[in-house]
């Protein structure tokens, strides 16, 4: 990912988690990411302030949000089989 590309989804990500804040009747978040160690990092970190779901496939995902919503999805672009758009 390019450096241009990366600082603004990380600016994306920081503006929504702000809105997230301002909201504390709806405050779950949904990762997805299919590497282990990357979701397991933003759940740590996330989970202190959210509610936070994971999700280590788009299948997986789309089953969470299927059943339950959810303010924010953080996930990964480049997944095998579906990309994470």
């Amino acid at each position: 990912m390019s450096s241009a590309l990366q600082q603004s989804a990380t600016e994306s990500v920081a503006n929504c988690l702000l809105e997230l804040q301002a909201n504390e009747d709806d405050r779950r978040i949904l990762i997805v990411d299919d590497e282990g160690a990357v979701r397991e990092m933003f759940a740590a970190y996330l989970s202190e302030t959210y509610e936070c779901a994971t999700a280590s496939s788009c299948e997986e995902a789309l089953n969470l949000l299927a059943v339950k919503n959810y303010a924010l999805v953080v996930s990964d672009l480049t997944m095998p089989g579906r990309n994470g758009i």
